[in-house]
């Protein structure tokens, strides 16, 4: 009897191992269901399917590529035993099939192969298969690929995430093995339990976009032609909106992260009106208030009641009644007259039979605080300030639910989305969080499983999140987040349908189309005025030998701009202040440069503030210069060098020396030169450098706040769009057209300089 019911036993256990194999996870009794299972290169066979994930960033690739990397989504890392496995892998990853070939492995998804272009380092979805797609292991969690340079050589590129751009991207080895700021990765093989995850097919779907940091960019002007992107984002959400057969509202949530205004020539030269038509037809439900709404104060882009300000389209106005909402934002110790701290929002859900189900969505906005982005004669001098009050948000999620009958609660905040969530506490009401300020694309969970987003700035981008519901009692019940990811609209080749050509306008919405256009017109008869041309790119971000993360040809040429129009002997700009490359077009050896570029250059026209300054108090201004918290205001500069180095990020920077232009050491090591301690220089920067006050970890304040009320400012209302064109002009007639760029680096993060001989 003993040993029948072992037989029987064994029998059970066989079967219940039988049924595990067959599920591809091995699932302990109420434990997690396993997606993926690490394994390493040497066990990676052809028709695999692969996860690559970052060893401490939980993430992998995402299903959409950047221009300079693949972006990345989320997944959830344990151990379960003594394996590593995946729980969760967000449902925009990109599954990777393996090939196994004697070159190496190849990876393979629906938009190509993983790898690179020749002669570049950069990772990509390629359509076909290149040298650059065949990667090989070199252990230590190392891929590697061989591409050729133009001049025939190889080119070894290594495959790494990279934690500051967070994305994967290729990198060329250094003497130390990795890139800084990128990490080693794992393979886990994804199991049948992926495939039968829960795709929602019975259940109601409300989907949601938003954009956010559009910064007046209906359509983007490349150096090659426009892009035309609000009229496809237009496109793309309506298409969601017709999914019943017919365009419905209802169907569809559509916000914005704030940032609307100021950056492109729409909403520099004029005004909000271009910006409020184009959101207006686009029937935005709610836009969250962010720093560049103060530009030309509040009151400038807002109505008494809190929404959008109206405008006038061929000789008609229109009232424009999207709500602004913002619940942490004061005015001298009370909340803004008009403005909301949040809306609900009656939407309909669908389900795969055309179904419906009505839903209450709750959507409270929220700010970062975002004073140091924000001119204080219309911030803080107006008593306006941010009070990040989590507690608060929460309170009202709460209460939208429980008393207003809200089925789910959106959190639409201009801060960093990931930031904010993690800000916020394990069982509070807030179902998502939307974010921007950032200018990069994000997304991912917390800890106890908050999903989150933000999309990139210049409408390059869009958030993309699916609300679904259950019927429970015929009322609707949210049952998860899906889909929550933000995605380029301009990636590589995507870009060629932005054009306005016969084609691309089949994937065009027609009223944002004509909206767009018409302001192009006006605007072409405005400036296509030819200033000269530059042979040298204009790159905000890629820095230049020696510098560190300090200079770039971007910024020397601005800075150059500021120092000339100034009549200074040194040039700074704050790095937020410039606001694209400027590239030239493939194929050509120049680009021009237009009084519209101007425009767009020096969109805020901040007027330009000239110091005089002794030698000894610019090295005080230097030495904040090299904190975290002054870089972003002062590190692009002309007219002279400075040497300095950071032990760590946000530590006073040890400044080693300070040459002049003309290469005369007058600082070395703590020693001054003779007569250089006190001598006068003069400095011109915008405005907002100036007065901006971003104080450091130690309580250091930028000095030329203080300088700023005193007379040690020469000229403060030099206007720079007017200064500027006239300094190019007289370049351009000096130069037969040319304007040059500055290729040297001038704020130098070094290890060490030889003393002056």
């Amino acid at each position: 009897m003993r040993r029948k019911n072992g037989r029987i036993l064994k029998i059970i256990l066989s079967l219940c191992l039988f049924m595990s194999f067959l599920t591809g996870c091995a699932k302990k009794a109420d434990g997690p269901l396993i997606y993926a299972e690490k394994i390493s290169a040497d066990e990676i066979q052809t028709g695999d399917r692969l996860a690559i994930v970052g060893d401490t960033c939980g993430r992998t690739f995402a299903g959409y590529p950047r221009s300079f990397g693949i972006e990345t989504a989320i997944v959830r890392r344990e151990t379960i035993g003594e394996k590593q496995v995946l729980t969760y892998i967000a449902d925009d990853a990109q599954i990777l099939t393996a090939e196994k070939t004697e070159k190496g492995l190849l990876f393979r998804c629906d938009l190509g192969y993983v790898g690179t272009s020749q002669g570049a380092r950069d990772m990509d979805y390629q359509p076909e298969i290149t040298d650059g797609c065949y990667w090989t292991q070199q252990g230590n969690g190392k891929l590697r690929t061989l591409t050729k340079k133009e001049d025939g050589s190889d080119l070894e590129v290594y495959l790494g995430y990279f934690s500051k751009s967070d994305g994967f991207s290729g990198y060329t080895i250094r003497e130390e093995g990795v890139e800084p700021d990128s990490e080693p990765f794992s393979f886990f093989r994804i199991t049948d339990a992926w495939d039968k995850r829960d795709l929602y097919t019975e259940d109601y779907w409300l989907k949601m976009y938003q954009t956010s940091d559009v910064h007046g960019f209906i359509a983007f002007d490349d150096g090659l032609d426009w892009q035309l992107r609000m009229a496809r984002n237009a496109y793309t959400i309506n298409q969601a909106r017709s999914r019943t057969g017919t365009k419905r509202n209802d169907t569809v949530l559509l916000l914005d992260g704030g940032d609307v205004f100021q950056g492109s020539l729409f909403s520099s030269l004029l005004g909000w009106e271009p910006l409020s038509a184009v959101y207006d037809v686009m029937e935005y439900d709610a836009v969250a208030i962010g720093n560049h709404e103060f530009d030309k104060g509040l009151r400038y882009v807002m109505d008494p009641d809190g929404t959008m300000m109206g405008y006038t389209r061929n000789g008609e106005f229109h009232e424009n009644h999207i709500p602004y909402v913002t619940c942490n934002l004061y005015q001298n110790g009370k909340k803004i007259e008009g403005l909301r701290e949040y809306v609900i929002l009656d939407k309909t859900a669908v389900n795969n039979k055309g179904e419906e189900l009505p839903v209450r969505i709750g959507v409270i906005g929220f700010a970062e605080d975002y004073q140091g982005s924000v001119s204080p004669e219309q911030f803080i001098d107006l008593g306006y300030e941010i009070r990040e009050d989590y507690d608060y948000a929460m309170s009202l999620a709460a209460k939208l639910k429980k008393e207003d009958g809200c089925d789910a609660v959106v959190l639409l905040c201009h801060g960093d989305s990931g930031r904010i969530a993690n800000n916020l506490r394990e069982g509070c009401e807030i179902d998502l969080v939307l974010g921007g300020h950032l200018h990069k694309l994000q997304d991912g969970e917390t800890s106890w499983g908050l999903k989150y987003a933000s999309p990139g700035n210049k409408s390059d981008s869009i958030t993309n999140a699916d609300f679904i519901f259950t019927k429970k009692d015929g009322k609707a019940a949210l049952k998860t987040m899906a889909n929550v990811h933000a995605s380029y609209i301009t990636n590589n080749k995507a870009k060629e349908t932005l054009y306005d050509t016969p084609e691309n306008r089949k994937t065009m919405d027609d009223a944002v189309y004509v909206i767009g256009n018409d302001y192009l017109v006006l605007l072409s008869n405005m400036l296509n005025i030819r200033i000269g041309y530059i042979t040298t790119e204009a790159k905000r971000y890629e820095y230049l030998p020696n510098g560190g993360m300090s200079s770039t040809s971007a910024g020397n040429w601005f800075a150059s701009m500021y120092q000339r129009a100034g009549g200074a002997e040194i040039g700074l700009c704050n790095v937020g202040g410039i606001r694209q490359d400027y590239l030239i077009p493939e194929g050509e050896d120049r680009r021009y440069i237009n009084a519209g570029d101007v425009y767009t250059m020096f969109t805020f026209d901040d007027p330009i503030m000239v110091f005089e300054i002794t030698y000894e108090e610019l090295l005080t201004a230097f030495r904040y210069t090299a904190m975290t918290a002054g870089h972003g205001l002062l590190a692009r500069m002309v007219g002279i060098d400075c040497y300095f180095r950071r032990e760590k990020e946000g530590d006073m920077g040890e400044v080693y020396a300070i040459v002049t232009k003309d290469g005369e050491v007058i600082y070395d090591h703590g020693v001054w030169l003779d007569g250089w301690k006190d001598k006068k220089v003069t400095v011109a920067m915008p405005s907002y450098s100036a007065v901006s006050d971003r104080v450091a970890t130690d309580g250091t304040h930028n000095p030329y706040t203080a300088w700023a009320e005193t007379n040690r400012v020469i000229s403060k209302d030099i206007s720079s769009v007017d200064a500027v064109m006239k300094v190019l002009m007289d370049e351009a007639e000096e130069k037969n057209g040319l304007l040059e760029i500055d290729t040297t680096a001038h704020l130098l993060d070094m290890d060490y300089i030889p003393a002056a001989q």
